[in-house]
């Protein structure tokens, strides 16, 4: 770890095998690092391991710290998601949550967008599953504490096309998109708000702007376009604005978080 911006380091430590996936805390105190052979967490503050390797969960795709920065979610090359306490060593908090990735974020950019998340001040999990029927994707909701699934709702999605996953800054709103189309949801009633078109060939990626009012959209037709997150009609989102074209396919956008910057890539 460095000091930013004199790049100073900090300090030097050991991992079991390669590092491949890091998070910090929201506060910064804890650094937790995964790959293939499990995660481990770093107290940034005392100097020392927080707990044990968390070797028996095989290979980490993706890591996140809940909002409070006392729980880690690890999503696994296993298709399981596990919910950890920071102070609790490599018990995971309740039983694994089922969770895909989607080949096509793998592919384009990072699985990162399709990492499982949490919500409602931690006490709820996002992931992706499979219906054994359908074999279509399902959002589900589960209790971060047990792993016991609280709703699930159908996406009618092939795995593969998933592309995003995320919550709104302000914790309200939930969207999805995929080779579908967008698909947005109150997070704590859980009802759609929109589903829509995205107008792309194919959407590489979504994000919700710092007041949780306005989504934008990406993907292979070079533009981002931009949506109300309120106010649909017929479950389609108002389209506002009009659309920034990029040079070529564009894999992600993202708003400035103080507002009036966006970039492209």
């Amino acid at each position: 770890q460095y000091h930013f911006p004199a790049g100073d380091p900090i300090e030097r430590f050991e991992t079991a095998g390669p590092p491949r996936h890091l998070a910090f805390s929201p506060d910064g105190r804890y650094l937790a690092y995964g790959g293939p052979r499990g995660a481990r967490i770093r107290d940034n503050r005392d100097r020392k391991w927080a707990g044990p390797q968390i070797s028996h969960i095989g290979e980490v795709i993706a890591l996140s710290f809940g909002s409070r920065g006392d729980r880690l979610v690890a999503g696994c090359s296993d298709r399981q998601a596990r919910v950890f306490s920071v102070s609790d060593g490599d018990t995971p908090l309740g039983k694994p949550v089922p969770h895909v990735f989607g080949s096509h974020s793998e592919m384009h950019g990072g699985l990162e967008r399709t990492a499982p998340r949490f919500i409602e001040d931690d006490g709820k999990l996002l992931t992706f599953d499979i219906d054994p029927t359908t074999k279509l994707c399902n959002l589900r909701w589960s209790d971060t504490a047990s792993g016991r699934e609280v709703q699930s709702i159908p996406l009618f999605v092939e795995e593969a096309g998933l592309t995003a996953l995320l919550v709104s800054p302000n914790g309200k709103v939930v969207a999805v998109s995929s080779a579908n189309g967008v698909r947005m949801f109150d997070a704590s009633t859980r009802q759609m708000l929109a589903d829509f078109d995205h107008g792309h060939e194919l959407t590489e990626d979504i994000q919700i702007d710092p007041t949780g009012q306005m989504l934008l959209s990406c993907g292979s037709d070079t533009s981002v376009r931009f949506w109300a997150v309120e106010g649909a009609e017929g479950l389609r989102a108002k389209l506002l604005y009009h659309p920034i074209r990029h040079p070529g396919m564009v894999v992600r956008a993202r708003f400035a978080p103080g507002g009036g910057l966006i970039a492209t890539a």
